[in-house]
């Protein structure tokens, strides 16, 4: 509580804190403790940004936020207030970094003689977007599964996302074809984060795009056309199998019609470009007995492999940057070892009675066959070419502002953009 008399103000707490203040040329006055002691001080005007402010109201318009700012060198300090129709709470406010854009969406506005009178406008809603391939678009993972798992050929049950908050539009296709196309399902990596980072910051608005597809190389990335896995007719469950647009230009899309904002793109793509399952079904089947199996031939094809991969991502990271400019931060996941046991093995890699698919067991049977199949040399080469092929992700500089993740784990988006080309 406080009161303002001419240039004196006062103000005081419920603790027995106060704040005595004569505001002119300079500010003078005292602080007094709780316990009586007092603390004078003299502050002199400055035109240095020290003192930052931020106002907004979050998504919806149903929660106020005032956030504030100390800067004093190296040293911040800042606290948050949330005003909700159920009361106020007071907090710690987010580290002060400008690159960050879960701050930039408040505008933090440094205080000085030229700013106090027009304060920046702000928009608290944090929009990403997500495209790829497989791992991206949640294969294997869908919102409910069949019902049948011992009958694979019957999909009664099946239904892959309808979660229509981060549904892109597709050239009138319904969400429903688009995703059965695609796979792309509400248990994917991305739609995941976006579920956690509302839960972790409840006062800031998130809008994600979500465009992977099953299956996808780089250039659907780039261009259109693309029908998703070949996958059975039944599997669709009645819907359409549509062509995807290029996935760029339906971010591109997404961006327009959110006021051209884009604050963050994360992708899994690459993996189809190297041909990683067309690799581990060639060295798995058919059975091989040569003492070194599939590796001379597929070792002997990796350059052109490598290549063929660099060369993708490149057209990738070029239209990004041309599209989105280059500020803006680009997370790209690294893929995991399908093949890795878990065990201090090393390699840590799948061999032998480490395969017990179905219990499938007996002379041509799934468990026996790739049990006897593969040999110690295979695998481990297997093994490591996911090492490869993430290597390669990183050498092409396809990753900006946050490195590469884990799969699965979107961690601290780095930096605010406005997108470039229309």
């Amino acid at each position: 509580m406080g009161s303002q008399v001419g240039n004196e103000l006062g103000l005081a707490n419920a603790a027995g804190a106060s704040l005595t203040v004569s505001l002119g040329d300079t500010a003078q006055g005292v602080v007094t403790l709780p316990d009586g002691t007092e603390l004078p001080f003299t502050a002199a005007p400055t035109t240095e940004e020290i003192l930052y402010r931020a106002e907004t109201m979050a998504e919806g318009g149903d929660a106020g936020i005032v956030a504030g700012w100390i800067k004093l060198g190296d040293r911040v300090q800042g606290s948050l207030s949330l005003a909700t129709t159920s009361g106020t709470t007071l907090s710690a406010a987010p580290d002060l970094v400008i690159n960050n854009p879960l701050i930039t969406g408040l505008f933090p506005t440094p205080l000085t003689p030229t700013t106090l009178g027009s304060p920046a406008p702000n928009n608290v809603t944090f929009f990403w977007a997500a495209m790829g391939d497989s791992y991206a678009a949640g294969e294997g993972n869908p919102e409910v599964p069949i019902s049948n798992p011992d009958d694979r050929n019957n999909f009664s049950g099946l239904r892959w996302g309808n979660d229509a908050s981060h549904f892109v539009s597709n050239s009138g296709a319904t969400q429903a074809d688009d995703s059965f196309t695609c796979h792309r399902s509400d248990k994917a990596p991305a739609v995941k984060t976006q579920a956690r980072l509302r839960e972790t910051f409840p006062s800031i608005g998130f809008k994600l795009g979500f465009v992977a597809c099953s299956g996808a190389t780089t250039n659907d990335l780039l261009d259109g056309g693309y029908t998703g896995p070949g996958t059975k007719t039944e599997s669709l469950r009645g819907n359409a199998r549509v062509a995807q647009p290029a996935q760029l230009d339906r971010v591109k899309n997404f961006v327009t019609q959110n006021g051209g904002r884009l604050d963050l793109l994360y992708m899994s793509i690459g993996g189809n470009d190297f041909g990683f399952a067309k690799i581990v079904e060639d060295c798995y089947f058919p059975a091989d007995a040569r003492e070194l199996g599939c590796m001379p031939d597929q070792a002997a094809a990796l350059p052109a492999t490598l290549t063929r991969m660099r060369q993708g991502l490149a057209r990738v990271d070029e239209a990004i940057e041309r599209k989105f400019g280059t500020a803006l931060p680009v997370f790209h996941s690294r893929y995991p070892h399908p093949l890795d046991n878990g065990t201090t093995r090393n390699p840590p890699v799948c061999l032998g009675d480490d395969y017990k698919i179905r219990g499938e067991t007996g002379p041509a049977a799934a468990d026996d066959f790739i049990k006897n199949n593969v040999s110690d040399v295979e695998a481990s080469f297997l093994y490591g070419l996911l090492d490869e092929l993430n290597g390669v992700v990183e050498e092409v500089g396809l990753i900006r502002s946050g490195g590469q993740l884990d799969y699965a784990t979107i961690t601290r988006p780095a930096a605010s953009n406005a997108v470039g080309e229309a």
